[in-house]
């Protein structure tokens, strides 16, 4: 979907139950509005929320209100680990099908792509790992050794990668997380731009669900992005794009930008520094997947399971505790913590209406 100029729309009911562990915070005091609509009627809060004013069709040019939302997309919106195994099950049973003389199993790829990382790292001076390139590669070099030719090698790496990219937006279809549609729609309904920022490569253009909602999308991936989260330059493109769309300056457009994922470095301080406000989503551990929060306390399951993924090489549990005290120190970017995406609304309506700051 094109990036269109943002159209003033009438907003729409949306009834929003906060959970208890919804906090905001504006600058260095607490938003005294917040609270009174945690605890008020839920009459007062439907009104709330449901209330038409002028304001609403005068945010054409007015940056100080929330303009643009943007969206983490691995374990903000799906989970991760789940997706991705998702995916590689796929891949397997395509190469077992079709090319049953190489290495199929799931493992055997993760292995080639750790050893071809390894490699790169230690002979490409300043090697920056591009995720996509190192699945196609690992593959390629899985049918090398199963006796292809190079030729035929390098095509079936490319179809097995596409094989497992569609297959991730596929399964990240059918694994959302429960509030995500109920929460892009009352977001689109106020006529919010939406956008997803990510180092990954799922793209919410390519998830049924999702494709409606969004108006941008920007993976580190991408050549233009020249370093991945938690470094600010994937977030600086964004505004650049949406800054030359909606034909208004970068300063301007960032005033009005909320990025919202589940990751302190990659997501609150990366966007921080870009000049965002951000909300940190820090859902309650389910037992499955653990998330950055439960990792950062020492809670949940396979501490270390979610961290690997930071280096080829193994982390030692001093690392991994180095790794918590910076996402603490990280957690004072937070202008608002939720633990559902729906919480997003009422935060959201809160600064529009009563806390309209810009953001040093």
């Amino acid at each position: 979907m094109p990036l269109t100029m943002i159209q003033p729309v009438k907003p729409v009911a949306t009834q929003v139950h906060l959970s208890s562990r919804v906090r905001a915070r504006i600058g260095n005091s607490s938003c005294k509005f917040l609270k009174n609509f945690q605890h008020g009627s839920s009459q007062a809060r439907r009104a709330l929320l449901c209330r038409s004013t002028s304001a609403q069709s005068q945010m054409d040019g007015d940056f100080s209100k929330v303009r643009v939302v943007t969206f983490d997309l691995d374990d903000t919106l799906w989970p991760t680990t789940g997706v991705v195994l998702g995916a590689n099950s796929a891949l397997e049973n395509w190469l077992s099908e079709h090319h049953p003389t190489m290495k199929s199993e799931s493992s055997a790829v993760q292995a080639a792509i750790k050893t071809i990382r390894r490699e790169n790292e230690e002979n490409i001076p300043g090697y920056r790992v591009y995720y996509a390139q190192l699945r196609e590669a690992a593959i390629g070099r899985l049918a090398l050794e199963g006796g292809y030719d190079e030729t035929d090698a390098k095509a079936i790496g490319s179809a097995g990668y596409n094989i497992w990219l569609q297959a991730r937006q596929d399964i990240a279809d059918k694994l959302l997380f429960s509030d995500v549609v109920a929460t892009l729609e009352a977001l689109k309904a106020k006529g919010l731009l939406i956008g997803a920022i990510t180092n990954g490569n799922g793209d919410p253009g390519q998830v049924k669900s999702l494709a409606p909602f969004f108006d941008l999308y920007v993976s580190s991936e991408q050549p233009d992005v020249v370093r991945p989260k938690p470094d600010s330059a994937p977030f600086e493109v964004a505004i650049q794009r949406v800054a030359a769309q909606l034909k208004v300056n970068e300063e301007d457009v960032t005033r009005g930008w909320v990025h919202v994922g589940d990751c302190l470095s990659n997501d609150v301080a990366a966007a921080k520094r870009a000049g965002m406000r951000t909300v940190y989503y820090a859902p309650p551990e389910d037992g499955e997947y653990p998330s950055w929060k439960s990792l950062r306390e020492g809670k949940g399951k396979g501490k270390l399971s979610k961290f690997a993924g930071l280096t080829s090489k193994p982390l030692t549990e001093q690392e991994v505790e180095s790794l918590r005290a910076q996402e603490a120190k990280d957690l004072s970017y937070a202008d608002a913590e939720i633990s559902q995406l729906l919480d997003l609304v009422p935060v959201l309506e809160n600064w529009n209406e009563y806390c309209c700051v810009s953001v040093l």
